[in-house]
């Protein structure tokens, strides 16, 4: 019966080894799907946050879109004011030198030569193509005597 008894001694202590193996093998599969759980949530919470943050990214690419095209369109209406501003200025140039050609032919007509040729000049220095006004200009300077123009017989009134 020793023999039977060692037989059975060695059997139970054959399945105390493997039974002992495993319930290693069980801890080690528990920890191992502790592990991946937590590693799960971990990526879980990962993928929020990316996803989060890839929102707030097509959030800014849209608003940058959008301000882009604000831009666009003030950049458009800039450059046609501008160009208002621009055509403005050269209509009110045009006016002023009309009124001072005006002026000046109107100084003429009452023989204040020196302010006719004034108000000439400066409609002249306003908007330089006036072929009429070149010609006043010139016929009064070749035909008439210049202002303040005095002859050899004329007094001169100068201080000595």
């Amino acid at each position: 019966m020793a023999f039977l008894d060692q037989s059975e001694d060695a059997a139970r202590k054959l399945e105390r080894e493997q039974e002992a193996a495993r319930q290693r093998e069980m801890e080690q599969a528990k920890r191992l799907a502790e592990t991946q759980q937590s590693a799960a949530r971990n990526f879980k919470r990962f993928a929020m946050g990316m996803s989060v943050v890839a929102m707030l990214a097509m959030g800014a690419f849209i608003f940058a879109l959008k301000a882009e095209s604000e831009a666009k369109k003030a950049q458009g209406t800039a450059e046609r004011l501008e160009k208002k501003a621009v055509a403005d200025n050269e209509r009110t140039n045009r006016e002023f030198a009309r009124s001072d050609a005006v002026i000046g032919q109107s100084m003429l007509e009452q023989n204040d030569v020196g302010r006719g040729i004034a108000h000439l000049v400066r409609s002249l220095e306003r908007e330089r193509h006036q072929p009429a006004v070149i010609d006043r200009i010139f016929n009064l300077f070749a035909h008439e005597a210049p202002p303040l123009y005095q002859t050899a017989t004329s007094p001169t009134n100068f201080p000595r």
